[in-house]
Order: C-alpha cells, then structure tokens, then sequence
C-alpha cells in the first residue's frame, strides 16, 4: 500500500464516522499465523481500548494469541488515532483488516460478530473465517442465503475491506437500529452447496499464492476470479484433483493464468 491510498483510507474513515456522528471505528484483525500477538500493545494502551476475542468462550478459546480481534477505536483519542496509523501501516500487506463503522454498544457488537464466526453444516460446527478480506466479498456476494446476508448488513453503516491489490473497498450496510439480535443457540446453518464455494476460495487463494505471475500489469484479483470460478467448474464436473491440475487438463496452457 502506497502512503497516499493509506491516507485516503484513513482519511475516508473519518470523514465517513463524522458524517454519521460516529466517532468510533471497528476493526477485526486476524492473528492467525503471526509471530507476536498484538495483544500486549492493546493491554499498554493507554487511554485503554476496548478489545475482544471471537475465540472467547468457544473451543478455541486457548488460542488467544491467535484469535481474531474486534477493536473499538476512538477517533477522537490521538493516542488510538496514532494506534491505528500504526496497525494499518503493520498488517496493509497481508489481508487482516476488516473495518466496520456501525453505532451498536461495544458487547453487543461483540456477541453477534462471535455468532457469525460459527456455522453448522451437517452435523459438524465450523469455524467461519468471514473476518479474512479475502473471503468477506464472495461470502456476502455470493455465499450466504439473502436472510444471512441481511444479518451482517444490517449492524453497520459500512464496512471496509484492501482488496488483494491494496485497493480500498467500501461495502454500504443497512444498519437498522430495532434489529433483533439472533438466537445464539441457533447458528448459521450452510448447504453444501455455501460449503464448496468456501473451499473454491481456499483453492484459488492457494494456487494464486503458490504462482509467480507473469503479466504484472494485471491485477491479483484477476487472477483469483479466474482461479475460483475455475475451481466452481471443477467441482460442478466432480474433479477430484489439484486445481493447478485442472486448469492445465481442460483449459490448455494459454488459459493457464486466466487467458
């Protein structure tokens, strides 16, 4: 990320909270792979942030070092402020950030983010990594039933994602005050078909990842739509084999990076 899209984003967050009479920001970080948890520099921080672990309470709880993160800065506390510069300078690179700005008190934020971090399929409980950019646009464009894609609407104004070119990207909410809070004994249940679209994902992300690209002058999130919607295909057909396999055998070399 350039200095100067950062600063626009920065920038685009505070004039959206002012427009809204907000001054708070929302923001979800992945720990998931990293070396030093952010969670010392949260517990120093002074004036004290408001932070919670998704992990709290769930079978993953030990995890803590690991767990996603809601953070609840103060826009109008220069200390958070500089925090935030800080965080977004740190993790721009590597897809952990997920910001929203929505009015609702802190815990109840807490609780109905937590909700969506659990889906049932079959009879198994899995863990719903919504929080990760990379997995955010498709789930809300194309994964979730219209029911389910109303509930993360609808508890904020907007939310606030880099793409996988460091692109900002904007997703208005329908923030409804009244909304009435899910039954937290009832998770979200998922198809197999929602199911195989999460696991496309994981399989464009991997090829993606594991490619050196050759035309530089075009996006990486060209690339991922080529990659999953080619993994959908291979799924649809039954193939059971690497994707980097499948675009080799079926869509011929010239296709072979999303020609």
């Amino acid at each position: 990320m350039t200095m100067e899209i950062r600063q626009q984003w920065l920038e685009k967050i505070e004039q959206s909270c002012a427009t809204m009479n907000l001054n708070t920001i929302d923001i979800i970080v992945d720990q998931t792979g990293l070396d030093d948890s952010i969670i010392p520099a949260l517990q120093r921080m002074q004036p004290e942030i408001q932070w919670f672990s998704l992990f709290d309470g769930k079978p993953e709880e030990g995890l803590l070092d690991q767990a996603p993160l809601l953070i609840r800065v103060q826009l109008d506390c220069w200390q958070h402020k500089n925090w935030l510069h800080e965080l977004i300078d740190h993790f721009c690179h590597t897809s952990r950030l997920l910001l929203l700005i929505s009015p609702m008190p802190f815990e109840p934020l807490c609780k109905i983010l937590q909700y969506f971090s659990d889906v049932q399929w079959g009879e198994q409980s899995c863990l719903l990594r919504f929080y990760d950019p990379r997995v955010f646009p498709k789930l809300l464009a194309e994964i979730l039933t219209p029911e389910q894609r109303e509930l993360f609407l609808d508890i904020a104004f907007v939310w606030s994602w880099l793409d996988r070119d460091n692109q900002i990207t904007w997703k208005l909410g329908t923030f409804k005050p009244n909304m009435p809070q899910p039954d937290q004994c009832t998770p979200l249940v998922f198809d197999d078909r929602q199911f195989e679209l999460i696991g496309c994902i994981t399989d464009a992300e991997k090829l993606l990842r594991s490619e050196t690209l050759i035309h530089h002058d075009l996006p990486k999130e060209h690339y991922f739509s080529y990659y999953y919607q080619t993994a959908i295909e291979a799924n649809k057909k039954g193939y059971l084999g690497d994707l980097a396999d499948y675009i080799s055998e079926s869509h011929g070399e010239n296709n072979e990076r999303g020609f």
